[in-house]
């Protein structure tokens, strides 16, 4: 892991550690140019709170506990909200164009996402976990090797996850309308 919870993994707001504060997507916003590419975004789903750590094959997300300490709102100890901790690596992006992209990412039961030959989508809002951003608004997109963006400690209040089969669906649109969907499937035995 890059990092812990400190204390028995209790932070005071799941907005303390969330890259983006907790932001939520408005409206992605424009080149202010004709914008038209070919191609997809290339999207890979990871973990991480101060870095993107890659998720292993079936591997369940990290998750964490948010209240239980001042400032929460609730008394020392109390049990507080669970949330995942989400990365993305994004790979295509036409960072001469654009700074920002818009971010959607979930968790569903595996049964609400059907296979169309090669593609996959969840359909639905995911009701475990749902988080929508514009990354690049706030701080910056975090560039990497070869121009790669890598984003982490995006986080998302959820249910519990009881035993059973889920999927983590992440879609990444530029404002040029290029999209990339990813998936992570995982079991909670």
């Amino acid at each position: 892991m890059d990092d812990d919870f400190g204390d028995a993994g209790v932070i005071s707001s799941r907005c303390d550690q969330d890259r983006y504060a907790c932001q939520t997507l408005s409206e992605l916003p424009t080149t202010g140019e004709a914008c038209e590419l070919d191609g997809e975004l290339t999207v890979t789903i990871g973990t991480g709170s101060s870095a993107f750590s890659l998720l292993a094959s079936g591997q369940v997300p990290r998750t964490g506990t948010a209240g239980g300490s001042s400032g929460s709102g609730q008394s020392p100890g109390s049990p507080g909200s669970i949330h995942a901790i989400f990365a993305l690596r994004i790979e295509d992006a036409a960072l001469d164009r654009y700074e920002q992209l818009a971010a959607r990412i979930g968790i569903f039961e595996a049964d609400r996402c059907t296979d169309f030959g090669t593609d996959r989508i969840c359909d639905g809002s995911p009701w475990i976990a749902d988080r929508m951003v514009v990354l690049g608004a706030g701080p910056t997109l975090n560039v990497v090797d070869g121009g790669i963006v890598e984003e982490y400690g995006l986080t998302a209040s959820m249910d519990e996850l009881e035993m059973g089969a889920y999927v983590i669906q992440a879609i990444v649109e530029d404002p040029c309308g290029q999209l990339g969907v990813s998936h992570h499937d995982f079991v909670v035995p």
